[in-house]
């Protein structure tokens, strides 16, 4: 099925219930909730997870660079889909150049990373791609040290600290 098909099936099943409910208002809120995940979902910026295995430069470096380069974002755009500050990003813009001069090659991938996983500030770059890997995308730890070329304890420590830092916020 189509995603469109999806999006539509989910919507149809609101409107549905609702009707059924006789509560329509209730019924376009979800709807107008669905639609903006949805709409938020597609203008999130992905980043190919083959990228961060590159063990030259740091994860928010090859996020930084890939956006810049290859998606041709500005420096503040990058900034409000990171969560950072502008001049951050262009250091580690500049870091990541000094490092690897080359632009990226684009490849097809199956794992696609959205960027916004790396607005929250309380956990590291590293935290923030391990815990979405290993929630969002159920991968094994063995799975994604593979995928990262990290050593499995650095995943393993990474997810937990990771989430010691988000139940100790909340």
């Amino acid at each position: 099925m189509t995603e469109a098909a999806t999006q539509y099936n989910r919507i149809s099943e609101l409107v549905n219930d609702s009707v059924r409910d006789d509560d329509l208002l209730t019924a376009l809120e979800s709807f107008i909730d669905v639609y903006k995940q949805e709409r938020q979902r597609k203008e999130t910026p992905r980043i190919p997870l083959s990228l961060f295995s590159d063990r030259k430069l740091g994860i928010l470096q090859v996020a930084t660079k890939y956006l810049k380069e290859n998606l041709s974002l500005n420096y503040s755009k990058i900034a409000r889909l990171v969560n950072r500050n502008d001049r951050t990003i262009w250091t580690t813009y500049k870091k990541a150049k000094e490092k690897q001069k080359e632009k990226f090659i684009q490849k097809e991938d199956k794992h696609i990373i959205p960027c916004n996983i790396f607005s929250d500030r309380k956990l590291g770059p590293l935290e923030a791609l391990t815990i979405y890997l290993k929630d969002e995308l159920r991968l094994s730890f063995k799975d994604i040290s593979h995928l990262l070329n990290r050593n499995y304890r650095t995943i393993w420590l990474s997810y937990h600290n990771g989430m010691r830092k988000r139940e100790k916020h909340e």
